[in-house]
């Protein structure tokens, strides 16, 4: 992928993305550390994506509840070709319960594919949680301790950190 950051706009800056090329039809995944919302301010997830190619997979954010949680909530959802251009995405997260944001690629049929993500914030109203998440206690719970909506547009956020994830794929990549 020859792409710019989104953060400076050099080809020197750092951006998290995976690599089509021979990975066809896999998944990367990100977990961000554990968060709980403050009562009064609003929690939000901001990020940029970059989207472009004719194989082009999706790209999806979970909300996780559970460290045992096998359903996870998809909260935002895009495929196909955006085009060659960062694009902000953003989750408005309400939440009763401490939570992690889980980013999710999926490379689509060939190798114009790559996704790339840059810039990822979480609002003030996203307190670090120091614990961690509790094991789920019922597996067939069907109450949703949250309610999340949304957004994606093209206007720029003055916010700027991306220290809040951890990789967990080696299709994962900077440059």
């Amino acid at each position: 992928m020859n792409i710019l950051d989104h953060t400076g706009g050099f080809a020197s800056g750092y951006y998290i993305y995976l690599e089509a090329l021979n990975n066809y039809d896999e998944v990367g995944q990100m977990y961000s550390r554990s968060f709980t919302i403050s009562p009064s301010d609003e929690c939000k997830f901001v990020f940029y994506y970059y989207m472009f190619g004719s194989n082009m997979g999706e790209l999806n954010v979970y909300l996780r509840h559970y460290v045992n949680e096998d359903r996870l909530q998809k909260v935002w959802s895009l495929s196909g070709d955006q085009g060659p251009k960062w694009i902000r995405g953003q989750v408005n997260v309400t939440s009763s319960m401490s939570f992690q944001i889980v980013v999710e690629g999926i490379i689509g049929n060939g190798f114009l594919s790559d996704i790339a993500i840059d810039d990822t914030v979480f609002t003030p109203g996203c307190l670090p949680f120091n614990g961690a998440l509790p094991d789920h206690p019922d597996d067939s719970s069907s109450s949703s301790p949250s309610s999340l909506s949304s957004s994606s547009s093209q206007s720029p956020s003055s916010s700027t950190d991306s220290s809040s994830y951890s990789s967990s794929s080696s299709s994962s990549s900077s440059s």
